[in-house]
């Protein structure tokens, strides 16, 4: 568990998480979408150049990497074809919840009086689809999908938003992101932010969140210590 900057209690109102990466270990699964969809395009991409783009929706994705390469794909073909293959992935067992997500996402419905919300880059219908099989949807008050945003992370706008329709000032929102576009994301809407550091395959860059745990009991424990302070 690492603070990154000083802690100070503050009163929070809203917890908002981020989905993959963060509530589902899908990124490994993303990654090999991706990289699938983009070698059928002739398209070899460095790790490096894919994790810069960890966090944005496929949607932005494809349609910048449609300029710079120009292939006759769809932008809308092709994230189609990346939400049929995740939600493949996801029925069959190929990822599933983050070690100890459930049980953070279950101890702060039941123990606190946090209104929680879910702000992902991702398609609605793998949102539903991915909180309801794992039975976390009941727990969360809102959904909000990059599909419906004009701008995507890390943009702040889907945090903005979120505050905007739980009637909720930014600053009284702490965030649950692992992805710089997240963080920057979450920090241009002004609001606090954890950062989640799991992954053992890529370096996050994590200096611009207020908080950095790498382990989901940890961030439980801090979550009801803050509860306990409002």
């Amino acid at each position: 568990m690492e603070i990154t900057k000083e802690c100070e209690i503050d009163m929070f109102k809203a917890v908002l998480f981020d989905l993959d990466g963060v509530l589902v270990d899908s990124e490994p699964a993303y990654k090999r979408v991706d990289m699938r969809i983009l070698e059928s395009l002739g398209i070899c991409m460095p790790n490096e150049e894919y994790d810069t783009w960890m966090g944005t929706a496929g949607e932005e994705m494809f349609a910048q990497l449609k300029k710079q390469y120009g292939f006759s794909q769809s932008v809308g073909e092709l994230t189609r074809m990346q939400l049929d293959f995740m939600l493949e992935d996801f029925r069959k067992g190929g990822f599933g919840a983050i070690d100890g997500a459930a049980s953070l996402v279950k101890t702060l419905g039941e123990k606190t009086d946090f209104v929680m919300a879910v702000a992902s880059s991702s398609p609605t219908v793998y949102i539903k689809e991915v909180l309801n099989r794992l039975g976390l949807r009941e727990y969360f008050q809102l959904l909000i999908s990059g599909e419906s945003i004009p701008r995507t992370k890390p943009a702040p706008d889907i945090y903005i938003e979120c505050a905007k329709q739980l009637s909720i000032d930014p600053a009284l929102c702490i965030v649950l992101e692992d992805s710089k576009n997240g963080i920057t994301s979450a920090k241009s809407a002004g609001m606090k932010c954890i950062a989640f550091s799991s992954s053992k395959d890529r370096n996050q860059e994590n200096d611009l969140a207020d908080y950095t745990f790498d382990k989901m009991k940890d961030i439980e424990r801090f979550l009801l210590g803050l509860a306990d302070h409002d």
